[in-house]
């Protein structure tokens, strides 16, 4: 079966306005998403723009084309809506997903027991800790966040002692320098409505998510790969097993209560490794959309 329903991430290239590959993207190819969003593209910026702005006014009225050709039987042949019949506003993606995968009940997250923790230091301070080069006010977006976030992506990069990088792993801004960047795009959240967060293996690597969650305040933590999966929900999991399902969290950390939801996905990586696995991806992403959208 064709995968039309993918195209809005997984065939977007990363080109200058004049239709050339750019240096950036050439250099990308091999380096981690997070130096794009440092501003090493500021001079193609402009462009970028242009582009984006024409994007978001098409890229939501395809979406619901694509969502459904994803979804289509093998037999079946969907009738392309011509241009002038597609909505030329941000409709509701979400709406949509709830729609496709055609959800009559509100989907509700399987509990877990209430979890307490003690964080010995603020979220600033335990940046400083890792490296004396992050901080959150270096954080790429940090001016579109307003005390919480609908998504937090976890687990893309890990971090580790013999590789801190200078610029702070963490972004709330939009990219389509790599796939995840196009699934995010293609979910329909915006700057400031998620934040990409790396898994940090310095010291305890829960307790390192847990800064994330307790700053960031998500609704849905996005666990990417089994990795992640295994360390947000401290278990051992094959992520076939669990992926798309969504798991109700209660932490109370300094007294303070956090209640948010786990639904763990397949890394970026594999998906690239292996395609036909993006289908699968696609479909779970909608849940959470569908969720987010119903609470």
């Amino acid at each position: 079966m064709s995968d039309k329903g993918l195209n809005s991430f997984i065939h977007k290239d990363s080109k200058t306005s004049s239709g050339r590959e750019s240096y950036i993207a050439k250099l990308f190819k091999k380096s981690s998403w997070f130096f794009d969003l440092k501003g090493a593209i500021k001079e193609e910026e402009a462009g970028y723009n242009a582009l984006d702005t024409a994007s978001v006014s098409l890229g939501v009225a395809q979406n619901k084309e694509e969502v459904r050709a994803a979804n289509a039987p093998a037999s079946t042949e969907l009738k392309k809506e011509s241009p002038s019949t597609k909505p030329n506003d941000n409709s509701d993606s979400f709406a949509q997903a709830k729609k496709v995968l055609q959800v009559d009940q509100p989907i509700i997250p399987k509990s877990t027991e209430h979890t307490k923790i003690k964080l010995d230091k603020d979220f600033d301070e335990y940046l400083s800790s890792i490296s004396t080069d992050w901080a959150s006010s270096e954080i790429p977006g940090i001016e579109f966040f307003d005390k919480k976030v609908e998504v937090l992506f976890l687990g893309l990069d890990s971090i580790e002692e013999d590789y801190i990088p200078e610029i702070t792993p963490v972004s709330l801004r939009e990219s389509s320098h790599d796939l995840l960047g196009k699934m995010i795009m293609a979910m329909g959240l915006k700057e400031g409505d998620f934040v990409r967060a790396p898994l940090i293996k310095i010291g305890e690597p829960y307790e390192n998510a847990i800064r994330f969650i307790q700053f960031f305040k998500p609704k849905v933590v996005i666990s990417l790969g089994a990795t992640a999966t295994n360390i947000i929900l401290k278990e051992k999991l094959k992520l076939s097993n669990v992926h798309g399902q969504l798991s109700a969290q209660s932490i109370e950390i300094n007294g303070e209560t956090l209640q948010f939801s786990i639904c763990p996905l397949f890394h970026p990586e594999l998906l690239e490794i292996n395609p036909n696995m993006k289908r699968t991806a696609w479909i779970d992403m909608q849940k959470v959309m569908t969720f987010i959208n119903d609470n």
